[in-house]
């Protein structure tokens, strides 16, 4: 009753190789000329009828299948062997990608960049192949090849809203928060579960952007930016949650504030920063480092250090970021740098956050330097 289905032609050659032989190597003969597009073999039942199979006829997509039904039931070690054993002789570009991916808990790079490549090279059309290639480049620091990979295929396909914020994202990466900002602009993202990269892409951008215009000296520019930051476009498929922590914005609204000279309206934003650091304390971040600059500006320095060792106190002292909040909270420069250092040095260190896993860090610097 199946339709024809390359997994049903392996079961029905197996089922009639005793009954009917000529009629089990057609069907054998259609499950191998059959496109392995979307053929996902993953029952346990399958491992003897592909067994078979690949005892009456030598074929990739046979060892291919089998592999898939090893890793699905959780036999990693047999899986990798067979994936390992058909080399390069696949012609078809998801296997390379399907290699890769089994690949990624060894964190062989030069493996796993091989086969990235091939899939592209296999099919310049595999948009996956191309986006897995721009994950690769960008998870290991190498921006700038991260942001030509993403540039070519959002090129072929603009329409597609996740090359779309990878392109967005490269541009952000390489410093042109502007450029993002604009890719952003044009792109529809629907709604999802749990997605939020396209509101928080957007944010960070326009944040970048107001800290940017700060440190050139134009403080009306960064207002922009920073009001910008607030809002929830509807096209970037998040909605505005009831309670949004807005620290950041507000302290960049403060600091554009002082540059006016407008002390009034600078006050106003850094007691909104105060106010929100008790509502959002589910977790520590490098966020609590810029609720402190400003309670330390509100004169209410014991409270900020209060916060920061807590801080300390409740992640413990592997926490370098906590380390280096409070070292830079209490003007130890060395300290500072010196904790600094040893999240560059340490693993993941190419990556954008230092490897901290704290994606406002590297704007928190930027606060950080601003603020005198």
């Amino acid at each position: 009753m199946s339709p024809s289905y390359a997994v049903a032609d392996y079961w029905l050659a197996y089922l009639f190789r005793e009954k009917d032989p000529a009629k089990s190597r057609q069907h054998l003969q259609r499950a191998l000329d059959a496109a392995p597009n979307l053929v996902f073999p993953y029952r346990l039942e399958t491992l003897p009828v592909l067994r078979w199979a690949g005892g009456q006829a030598e074929h990739w997509k046979t060892t291919y299948y089998l592999a898939l039904v090893l890793w699905n039931i959780g036999r990693l070690d047999e899986a990798k062997s067979l994936f390992a054993e058909l080399s390069n002789v696949p012609d078809w570009s998801p296997f390379y990608l399907a290699r890769a991916k089994l690949l990624t808990a060894e964190n062989d790079g030069e493996k796993i960049l091989a086969d990235i490549q091939r899939a592209v090279d296999l099919d310049k059309t595999n948009w996956r192949a191309w986006r897995a290639l721009t994950d690769f480049y960008e998870k290991n620091g190498r921006l700038d090849l991260a942001m030509k990979t993403s540039k070519t295929v959002y090129d072929l396909y603009p329409e597609k809203s996740a090359l779309a914020m990878d392109y967005a994202k490269a541009l952000f990466y390489s410093g042109d928060f502007e450029g993002c900002l604009n890719v952003l602009e044009r792109t529809t993202v629907l709604p999802y579960e749990g997605g939020w990269e396209g509101h928080d892409l957007f944010r960070r951008a326009n944040l970048f952007g107001a800290a940017e215009a700060l440190k050139r000296g134009s403080h009306k520019r960064a207002v922009l930016f920073a009001d910008k930051a607030k809002m929830w476009p509807e096209h970037l498929g998040v909605g505005k949650p009831y309670a949004v922590d807005e620290r950041l914005e507000n302290y960049l609204l403060a600091l554009a504030a002082e540059k006016a000279g407008n002390r009034k309206e600078a006050k106003k934003y850094l007691e909104a920063v105060a106010a929100d650091t008790q509502k959002f304390r589910a977790g520590w971040s490098s966020e609590h480092f810029v609720s402190a600059l400003a309670m330390k500006k509100l004169g209410r320095e014991d409270e900020a250090v209060q916060l920061l060792n807590n801080w300390r106190k409740e992640s413990g002292e592997a926490d370098a970021v906590a380390g280096w909040a409070i070292a830079k909270l209490a003007d130890d420069e060395s300290a500072a740098a010196q904790a600094l250092a040893g999240l560059k040095a340490g693993p993941g260190s190419a990556r954008w956050d230092l490897g901290t896993g704290d994606r406002y860090f590297p704007l928190v610097l930027k606060i950080a330097d601003l603020t005198r």
